[in-house]
């Protein structure tokens, strides 16, 4: 009968120590579970934050494409209006030769 008793006790303490280890393992499964979890978490985060980061370069780079544009565009309209200040110098140069001259002939109409 101690024999018996001896083999039970024996029986349910290495099932408890199966059991404590279960326990442990299933403890460290649940920790590397939560790992796992965090790993895929972080690398959808750092994704999705990627993925924002080339959307806003992509409307920057959209906005300085438009910016160069509207520049190019005001540059040439400077280079008309510059244009446009040289010929009419040009005219109100010939004109005032012209005003000169038609004062001299106008003094000479005048003293004859």
């Amino acid at each position: 009968m101690d024999s018996i008793n001896h083999d039970f006790v024996t029986i349910i303490s290495e099932n408890l120590h199966i059991n404590n280890i279960s326990y442990h393992f299933n403890g460290y499964d649940n920790l590397l579970q939560e790992v796992l979890y965090s790993k895929k978490q972080y690398e959808l985060d750092r994704d999705q934050n990627a993925y924002e980061v080339a959307k806003e370069y992509s409307r920057l780079t959209q906005k300085r494409r438009l910016a160069a544009m509207e520049i190019a565009k005001l540059s040439e309209e400077r280079e008309k209006i510059d244009r446009d200040k040289k010929n009419i110098d040009k005219i109100i140069g010939t004109l005032s030769q012209r005003g000169i001259l038609l004062d001299e002939k106008k003094e000479e109409f005048l003293t004859e």
